[in-house]
């Protein structure tokens, strides 16, 4: 059984952090562990970088999956990357610098972290899944009080029970998965352009938090400053507060996900509530600029972010990163993930029906559909639905197929080219 371990507030430079927060066992473990991705991570120029097709609106909603809810997506940052890291004038750095980032890979990633009920609802249908005892208790509370194995373990279990292509394996040739029996045996391999599940790296989870910002956090809080960076005062920053549960206003506990204002990219809980672990190992940045850079290939800590309810200010900031030792557990530290997807094919950026009910009218919004309508088939859930009228390439009316009363995936196929998937209410 391994010890649960609750929260401990370290405030120390990270020169000693992996003294402080690893045993010399669990570092050897760990060093052993490597990383692989399949596009380049050496610092590069953007020319001749091969970006994926450009999708929807960023924030827009691409899925709702049926165990871990709504996926955004995020868009590729375009050749001229965006700046991570923290700028020279942010009061209360911990001394990330910064570094010019490309990412070429459109991304979907969770709305909210994954909750106490998510982890339930994937355990009773891959029961493999260890159990958890978190640290506090309730259904839309975040998961916490796990390893980052255990959050990588779920991501596996949850792509295969959604039908994607798993990301993370024990080998470079990617043949052995991540699953119960081999989640803390060590070796690490994640596949970057596979379409299941997995934590962001580093530079996605800045990149998707920031939301097109550039200020210390998402929102604009005009009160912070080097002189309160560190209170925990209720009501001396609003902005913060609307967007974060941190020690100023949590109680000292955490709580249900999504009931604060979303980033401008309609993500939560970016800021505060509980640490998001990353994919990366911790280490310096690289320098000048690099391409979809996910860090060192060994380390002993790995990157968490986003700040939590017993944390100040200064660590809720979209630039601030510590790093944990990856078998160590904390009531403070949880996870989101996210999907890589393509942009090329046909994308539902709505869906509106008169009455909802069999045999209706209902009207899907998108792009890339396309005007042939041999071409394109209606999916509500396994049923085909009849197209109706003339079709246009960012819209398509069809009818309601003859199902029982529920909630569907509906999805476009063009050509070939599945779109992504929306949650459909037949009544």
């Amino acid at each position: 059984m391994k010890p649960r371990r609750t929260f401990l507030l370290v405030f120390i430079a990270w020169a000693v952090a992996s003294a402080a927060w690893l045993g010399a066992a669990e570092q050897q473990a760990d060093k052993a562990a490597t990383c692989s991705a399949t596009v380049p991570t050496a610092a590069q120029t953007g020319a001749g970088v091969q970006f994926q097709a450009a999708g929807p609106a960023a924030g827009s909603l691409w899925t709702s999956d049926s165990i871990v809810g709504n996926l955004r997506f995020v868009p590729t940052t375009g050749a001229g990357g965006f700046t991570q890291g923290e700028p020279a004038a942010e009061p209360c750095q911990d001394g990330s610098g910064q570094f010019t980032h490309i990412l070429t890979r459109n991304v979907a990633v969770m709305e909210t972290e994954v909750t106490q009920g998510m982890w339930s609802a994937l355990r009773a249908v891959q029961p493999t899944l260890p159990s958890v005892t978190f640290n506090f208790s309730g259904a839309t509370l975040p998961a916490e009080s796990l390893t980052w194995y255990e959050a990588v373990l779920f991501a596996n279990l949850l792509s295969v029970q959604q039908g994607l292509t798993r990301c993370y394996y024990t080998d470079s040739g990617k043949t052995t998965p991540i699953d119960a029996t081999n989640y803390t045996a060590g070796n690490y391999y994640c596949d970057f352009a596979a379409n299941g599940y997995r934590l962001p790296a580093d530079g996605e989870w800045e990149y998707f938090t920031r939301a097109g910002t550039t200020g210390a956090f998402s929102v604009t809080e005009s009160n912070y400053a080097a002189g309160n960076c560190n209170s925990c005062t209720a009501g001396l920053m609003p902005a913060l507060e609307s967007v974060a549960w941190f020690c100023a206003n949590s109680s000292s506990t955490t709580h249900a996900v999504g009931t604060k204002t979303a980033n401008p990219w309609n993500l939560k809980d970016v800021h505060g509530n509980v640490w998001e672990w990353c994919w990366d190992w911790y280490a310096s940045y690289p320098a000048g600029q690099a391409t979809d850079y996910t860090g060192l290939s060994v380390g002993s800590l790995r990157v968490i972010r986003g700040g939590t309810w017993a944390y100040y200010p200064m660590y809720c900031r979209s630039a601030s990163r510590l790093g944990s030792g990856p078998g160590l557990i904390y009531n403070d530290v949880g996870f989101r993930l996210l999907i890589t997807v393509t942009a090329d094919g046909p994308i539902i950026t709505s869906v509106k029906a008169k009455t909802g009910k069999p045999g209706s009218l209902a009207t899907i919004k998108g792009t890339n559909f396309g005007t042939d309508s041999k071409k394109v088939t209606v999916y509500v859930g396994t049923k085909k639905a009849k197209i109706t009228g003339k079709m246009k390439s960012t819209q398509i009316k069809f009818t309601i197929p003859r199902v029982k009363k529920g909630t569907y995936d509906l999805y476009v196929v063009v050509n070939g080219k599945s779109s992504n998937k929306v949650s459909f209410q037949v009544k």
